[in-house]
């Protein structure tokens, strides 16, 4: 029976005293479901997809005026689509964070000891055990996708 009622004469009531967002909240409500919006049609859109295009100029209009050159920049199709494959490749969060920890223990462990032993290093050190800890950290990643459960 309340469908027939006009939005405009219905009794706010209760409701409204429950939910009085401010200006400033109901932005932030409004761009996180937007955000997720864009979550969710990611991967799924394409060049004549006029959605995403919209939904993106509307987040953007919200961003100060300093980060929307970067919004546009890390939005263009070629490059996000590159930057989707390394992040599913060789750019995996466990492997960059491995790889980062080895790098400074590592190196921090050498620097003492050669400072220790009366040698001096080379250089390549940092980046050697940084790729040591990346490939450890890519390990994790598949064995975790072979023997891990599925958390879909």
């Amino acid at each position: 029976m309340d469908k027939h009622i006009p939005p405009h004469e219905k009794s706010q009531g209760h409701a409204e005293s429950q939910q009085k967002p401010t200006a400033r909240a109901s932005s932030k409500e409004r761009t996180r479901k937007q955000a997720q919006h864009h979550n969710d049609a990611r991967g799924h859109h394409t060049r004549s997809d006029s959605g995403f295009d919209q939904t993106i100029e509307q987040v953007r209009k919200q961003l100060p005026r300093t980060n929307r050159p970067f919004s546009r920049l890390i939005h263009i199709r070629s490059l996000e689509a590159a930057s989707d494959f390394l992040g599913k490749t060789i750019a995996r969060p466990h492997a960059l964070l491995a790889g980062g920890i080895t790098a400074f223990l590592g190196t921090l462990v050498l620097y003492n000891y050669a400072k220790f032993a009366g040698f001096s290093l080379q250089g390549s050190e940092t980046l050697v055990t940084f790729a040591v800890g990346w490939v450890v950290g890519l390990v994790y990643d598949l064995a975790k996708a072979m023997f891990g459960r599925s958390e879909q």
